[in-house]
């Protein structure tokens, strides 16, 4: 069988037995603000505190449920971010390829195509230099 026992809480049982007016409470909360106003040594440690110190003591701020919110968003984040670049890397190489297997052969062909419209270019320049400086012979060097 339980035994239940009721356990007083001393701060209570002080406070029942002072009967302290409201007047006094509010003179007495005031030298208390008074106090900690003038203690510096609240906020002398705050210089030499690190970055990973002010981390860690939000550890105790945060309830448990919101710190595993927090963990489990920013794991899904990390994970978003990993697959998107996964993605984008496959990506990004399948169009390199696929631009230099397509297209340099097509830039050469091009580059192939313009070299022998020049040279078509030039002997008919060359025929027509020949025909002014003497009309109406051939050259068997040309080809017609």
């Amino acid at each position: 069988m339980v035994k239940l026992e009721e356990v007083v809480d001393e701060t209570e049982v002080q406070t029942q037995g002072q009967n302290v007016s409201d007047k006094e409470k509010y003179i007495y909360a005031e030298e208390d603000v008074e106090e900690s106003d003038s203690d510096e040594s609240d906020f002398e440690g705050l210089e030499d505190e690190t970055m990973f110190d002010r981390i860690t003591a939000l550890k105790e701020v945060i309830p448990v449920t919101w710190r595993v919110k927090i963990a489990d968003s920013a794991k899904c984040a990390v994970s978003g971010v990993s697959r998107l670049s996964s993605f984008g890397g496959k990506s990004l190489w399948v169009l390199s390829t696929s631009a230099l297997l397509l297209g340099v052969p097509f830039m050469m062909s091009v580059e192939d195509e313009a070299q022998l419209s020049e040279y078509e270019k030039q002997l008919k320049d060359q025929r027509g230099a020949n025909e002014v400086i003497a009309p109406g012979a051939t050259s068997n060097a040309l080809p017609q």
